[in-house]
């Protein structure tokens, strides 16, 4: 592959589209220890507002990364590497100089980084979540158990008298 240099405007808008999407994935990792905070103060008003903010910011990295498709698209269709495999962020570097190969690489592992710990932390409130479910069903059920009539003595089966069994004490009187 050629080192050829790309038009500095390209390279900006990338950066552009980086910065942008790191800055919506740390949010994106505020709320969802925000999450954690309202999990265990079982604020489910917080809870519902911080999942319909979470969602909002989740589609916006969704379309971020859309966009940083359709410009690698873009550059290395005009860097003469049209393929029909995905095109990833590392497909770039070789095109770039050292510095700006450097600078789109720190951003893409700071990216990498904040998504993986939005996944960690979305486990542990799954896992708190699934914890606490668990203890209120566990609770009902004690109430539940407490409440219900125990039945000490059972009602014989009337019916059929049992004659033909022997007794131990004569019936006679």
């Amino acid at each position: 592959m050629t080192n050829r240099r790309l038009p500095k405007e390209d390279l900006d808008s990338l950066q552009s589209i980086l910065e942008k999407q790191i800055e919506l994935a740390e949010e994106v990792l505020s709320i969802t220890r925000s999450e954690k905070k309202a999990l265990v103060d079982m604020d489910t008003d917080g809870l519902f507002s911080l999942a319909r903010s979470k969602n909002d910011y989740l589609d916006l990295l969704a379309t971020g990364d859309a966009e940083i498709r359709q410009k690698l698209v873009e550059i290395l269709g005009e860097a003469g590497n049209d393929r029909e495999a995905p095109v990833r962020l590392l497909d770039l570097l070789p095109h770039l100089g050292s510095e700006e190969a450097a600078a789109v690489k720190k951003r893409r592992d700071r990216l990498n980084e904040l998504r993986k710990t939005i996944l960690q932390e979305n486990i542990v409130n799954k896992q708190f979540t699934a914890n606490v479910l668990g203890y209120l069903e566990d609770a009902v059920s004690l109430i539940v158990d407490g409440i219900q009539e125990k039945i000490v003595y059972h009602r014989q089966k009337r019916g059929k008298a049992e004659t033909s069994r022997p007794a131990l004490l004569s019936r006679e009187i």
